[in-house]
């Protein structure tokens, strides 16, 4: 039982070469996939209206592996002040096949647009904001 899904931040325009590590939900689903998208989109609106840090950083360049690390924090803050452990639900991968995703799929996050692909082993192209053609 479970609502398995996985899911990688990437590159928009070298998805094949530019990915984070992956993060596995075991009961988290369609829904967990959108949790991320908010994430991004979170993070880029801050980013357009000025917030953060003036100078260039691996997040605000939004490279795939920080924009996980920061997803992490975001995900857990709350879990973390309260002082509790993660102790099931959530883990890491180095890729899509260092887990169980069978529910859901994976799901590959553009680090530009929050746009994503599903099972991106079968994608070939780079990924498109929704609405793009």
């Amino acid at each position: 039982m479970g609502n398995r899904v996985s899911i990688q931040f990437a590159e928009n325009d070298n998805p094949e070469a530019g990915r984070s590590v992956t993060l596995f939900s075991h009961w988290g689903g369609r829904d967990f996939v959108e949790i991320a998208r908010l994430y991004m989109d979170v993070l880029i609106s801050e980013q357009k209206s000025g917030e953060g840090s003036k100078c260039s950083t691996p997040l605000s360049r939004r490279e795939p592996a920080a924009c996980m690390t920061d997803f992490l924090r975001w995900l857990f803050a709350e879990v973390a002040a309260d002082g509790e452990r993660i102790s099931s639900n959530y883990y890491l991968g180095a890729t899509q096949a260092d887990g169980d995703n069978s529910d859901c799929g994976h799901f590959l996050i553009s680090c530009e647009s929050s746009a994503y692909e599903w099972n991106i082993a079968k994608a070939t192209q780079p990924l498109k904001p929704e609405g793009a053609k």
